[in-house]
């Protein structure tokens, strides 16, 4: 069947920032005339690392991030010489902080609620008390995005509150909040190059959407996003997100790990874990560099299972889980954890492990999810 033509064809500028590195991007999607994507398509992108694996002070690795941003976001100006529907900016730890909230109502007799009703309640959420935020509790904060995930009416979950007849309900929401600072810095670099304010768009979101949306067949997971110097994890079951939670520890520190055992360079490094998971080094060689290979992962690993038991100390966890992050470092990172005898005992002797795909690959996979995620209308301005 021949795909269809676009009604309407948008383009949209999308911008990621996490802890090791940023990217941009050009898409184009096309609509039928219902609205619905027939049409996915990057036009151009360009990634950089922030550093080039070493150690910074927080206000140098800042000034870096904001320099690397600056450049990618001059890059991509090049190319979108085109009218662009919106311009996104993804931000995920540790340059935003994400909790769940629930917000509770009880009447004292049967009612049937109302928009308005829902309405009040979620502009309440919005002015959520910042002072409650641990990760910036020494910081000004601002919220970047509220997203509802969950509506429950008298204990069970319903689509809509709206019209529903109750006693009790709750709302389940995702806030993420950034440090005014931050914010304020990346959305001036961005309207530097562009001369418009980006959207801010919150990491956890996109990635709770991803799994809503993009891996329809899958509703009982854990998300494992891999950023080099942060690692964050969603646990999503009957696709409510129950949990989420974020590790100071990411690839770069399994890299680096592996570099000081082995007294060779970061990139050396970096491409001889690839070409162990591969299979591609000797015999020998791979049994004399064994014990390095179990050291780096070791802090990972720790701080991992930490996280996994505190869940687990909450309920059942899935024992699928889907691996987030860029595609060069998932495939080492994914073996490594399937090789692991932990991983099995925590969920039961099994664990699955897969990827967001998407139907057509872009050259940047974390920015081609979020732009999928925007492109199905998901995300509110």
């Amino acid at each position: 069947m021949a795909p269809k033509k676009p009604a309407a064809i948008k383009h949209y500028l999308v911008f990621d920032v996490d802890s090791h590195s940023v990217g941009g991007g050009l898409f184009r999607i096309g609509y039928d005339a219902a609205g619905a994507v027939v049409s996915h398509e990057e036009l151009s992108s360009v990634r950089k690392a922030i550093t080039k694996g070493e150690i910074y002070p927080f206000e140098r690795f800042f000034d870096a991030t904001l320099k690397t941003l600056k450049q990618v976001a001059t890059q991509i100006q090049k190319d979108a010489l085109i009218p662009i529907e919106d311009l996104y900016l993804n931000v995920g730890a540790p340059w935003l902080s994400a909790e769940r909230r629930i917000t509770k109502k009880h009447y004292d007799r049967e009612t049937t609620v109302t928009q308005a009703d829902v309405s009040g309640i979620e502009d309440q959420i919005k002015d959520y008390d910042l002072k409650k935020n641990r990760v910036y509790k020494d910081h000004r904060v601002v919220v970047v995005d509220v997203m509802t995930t969950d509506y429950y009416a008298n204990g069970y979950p319903v689509r809509d509150l709206v019209g529903k007849a109750l006693t009790n309900l709750e709302i389940h929401s995702l806030v993420s909040v950034m440090s005014v600072t931050t914010k304020d810095a990346f959305t001036k670099v961005i309207h530097e190059v562009f001369h418009r304010e980006p959207t801010m768009l919150s990491n956890t979101a996109i990635g709770y959407l991803a799994i809503r949306h993009l891996t329809p067949h899958l509703n009982d997971v854990i998300l494992l996003d891999l950023s080099g110097e942060t690692t964050e994890l969603s646990v999503i079951k009957d696709d409510h997100l129950v949990g989420i939670g974020s590790v100071p520890v990411g690839t770069r520190h399994v890299v680096r790990t592996f570099q000081n055992g082995l007294d060779t360079s970061f990139k050396e490094a970096a491409a001889m874990l690839k070409r162990s998971a591969e299979g591609r080094l000797d015999d020998d060689y791979e049994q004399r560099i064994r014990p390095i290979l179990e050291r780096a992962f070791e802090s990972w690993f720790d701080s991992f299972y930490e996280l996994i038991n505190r869940f687990s100390s909450e309920g059942l966890l899935p024992h699928t889980m889907v691996m987030k992050g860029h595609r060069e470092d998932l495939a080492w990172f994914k073996e490594r954890l399937l090789a692991d005898d932990h991983l099995r005992e925590h969920f039961a002797g099994r664990a699955d492990i897969e990827m967001v795909d998407l139907p057509v690959e872009p050259g940047d996979h974390e920015l081609g999810i979020v732009a999928a995620v925007i492109g199905l209308k998901l995300i509110s301005r």
